[in-house]
């Protein structure tokens, strides 16, 4: 499958040097393609006066997301796809680590429903700081537009409309009756080319400045015009009205966990009982996600939570990967890890990595990795029970984070490798895994 990547200025050299360092990560040549988003002058004040940087320089800022489309018709990449046969686009930001989860599942809501957009949500709660998916409908004749409404906009339109309580809790006395976006949605890639061919991907901008005092003339530092790509139905009310837009909701422990705040925000959101947002609450809501698939955790929950680096009641249960060659789909997790197989202590770590293996008796304590990537050897766990000390997940103190590796640092604590048990399968043939991390080959030819 094709991937692109907007960068900007700020990131482009970073991303190609890392991709060229990985060998782009297994990608096939061509298979992944950078588009370059541009920066745009800043404005000063009300009257849109352009900002200085300095005395001879522009003050310029980043124009938002929302560039995503322009870029995309620019490329000529999105009108290539539709040519060559693909159905659909996904877009995602890479700071969302569940967001291809829910892929499968939305892919097949679009599909059923004919929709040219779907928009994957969370249930959100009433004040939430996120925008909501609202259906809106014009008075003076009735036309409809399906699309988000950002949470400082939804309180006061549902005021003025719909409820004069504003943005509260719907029928469940819980949620809001607006699902949340998370900026991830998927459009139907033919009609998205026709689009664009008709509008260039060009999105309404707008402009939300911090100003400098009641009186609301200065601004408190040069502000951006900017654009959303999650307004694309706006493009669509005008160009396609007929156009199906809908969206597809998921739990948040499935779809949903974002790293976009430093440690020291993390902390403070973590201290008010909000979800911290960052790097390391992230991977723990991963290991959450994978252990509810083996049926080690529930929703995304443990009977037992942990505090990490400043990071108060993360999940508790065992740090659980499920590697994509493993399994993409619940009914491959259910095929390869027979129902009860699982004996798994809360601080243990378990990787599971290749097609090929299935888990029929596992007792675990420490650390266990099981690696068989090939096609023609397979893997059996079998009566197998391992014990050793594992990985050790270290606290960095505050005074030796600065000097720590960028993943750490982010982090706030580091894994250290006191002995986990890494079994992989070099040769073809058939394979069990038994007694005490033992590995025997039974067969010459592989049997799953």
């Amino acid at each position: 499958l094709p991937l692109a990547i907007m960068v900007s200025g700020d990131t482009d050299a970073m991303t190609r040097d890392l991709l060229k360092a990985n060998d782009n990560f297994g990608a096939a040549p061509g298979q992944i393609a950078l588009v370059k988003q541009e920066k745009v002058a800043a404005l000063s004040d009300n009257d849109a006066r352009v900002a200085a940087d300095g005395p001879y320089e522009v003050n310029s800022k980043p124009h938002g997301h929302g560039d995503v489309h322009v870029l995309l018709h620019q490329s000529g990449l999105v009108k290539s796809w539709a040519a060559a046969g693909r159905k659909w686009v996904y877009f995602f930001q890479d700071t969302n680590a569940l967001g291809f989860r829910p892929l499968l599942a939305t892919l097949g809501v679009s599909t059923s429903l004919g929709l040219h957009c779907n928009f994957l949500t969370v249930p959100r709660l009433p004040g939430q700081a996120v925008g909501g998916i609202a259906k809106l409908t014009r008075a003076a004749d009735g036309a409809t537009m399906t699309l988000n409404v950002e949470y400082n906009q939804l309180d006061p339109l549902l005021k003025a409309t719909v409820n004069p309580d504003g943005d509260v809790a719907g029928a469940d006395g819980v949620h809001s009756p607006y699902p949340g976006n998370i900026n991830q949605f998927v459009l139907a890639c033919g009609p998205y080319a026709e689009t664009l061919a008709r509008t260039s991907g060009v999105m309404g901008e707008f402009v939300n400045p911090k100003y400098a005092d009641a009186s609301k003339t200065r601004f408190k530092k040069p502000a951006r015009l900017e654009c959303m790509m999650q307004d694309y139905p706006k493009l669509l009310q005008r160009e396609a009205p007929g156009a199906a837009v809908g969206f597809t909701t998921f739990e948040r422990f499935i779809a949903f966990s974002p790293a976009k705040n430093a440690l020291d925000a993390a902390r403070d959101a973590s201290q008010k009982g909000e979800p911290p947002g960052a790097a390391g609450s992230c991977e723990y809501e991963v290991y959450a996600a994978h252990a509810t698939r083996l049926g080690l955790a529930e929703k995304g929950v443990s009977s037992t939570t942990r505090d990490v680096s400043g990071l108060a009641g993360l999940y508790g249960g065992p740090r659980v990967v499920l590697a994509p060659s493993f399994a993409l789909t619940q009914a491959d997790v259910e095929a390869r890890v027979l129902d009860g197989a699982l004996d798994v202590a809360d601080d243990s770590v378990l990787v599971l990595e290749g097609s090929n293996v299935r888990v029929e008796s596992l007792k675990l304590k420490g650390g266990l990795r099981i690696v068989n990537t090939r096609s023609d050897a397979s893997l059996v766990v079998r009566d197998c029970v391992v014990a050793n000390s594992g990985v050790a997940f270290e606290d960095i103190s505050d005074a030796d984070l600065p000097s720590s590796k960028p993943f750490e640092k982010i982090r706030g604590y580091r894994a250290v490798d006191d002995g986990l048990l890494t079994v992989e399968v070099t040769g073809p043939g058939h394979y069990v895994l038994e007694k005490d991390g033992a590995l025997s080959k039974v067969a010459d030819r592989a049997e799953l």
